[in-house]
């Protein structure tokens, strides 16, 4: 059994180096977060209110991604207690 895995974020992550390497494997593009799937997420994390505009500053700066949606709220934390 074997697994191969790859990420390419851009094009010129191809090289002529690597062009044929993955040729003929299945590829999947996984998308980021839209941004009422994220504010739900970051909702079901936080263990209280938060006021709309910092909700969404944390939806814009995750970017569609679920990791940071979850720790963005908690290095604020961190940063508030000191």
């Amino acid at each position: 059994m074997a697994l191969a895995f790859a990420v390419s974020t851009s094009a010129s992550a191809r090289t002529p180096t690597n062009a044929g390497l993955h040729t003929g494997l299945p590829e999947l593009q996984v998308d980021g977060l839209r941004d009422d799937d994220a504010r739900a997420l970051l909702d079901s994390v936080l263990p209280g209110p938060v006021h709309p505009r910092v909700r969404d500053a944390i939806v814009a700066e995750a970017r569609g991604n679920p990791l940071a949606v979850m720790e963005l709220p908690r290095g604020e934390s961190e940063i508030r207690k000191g």
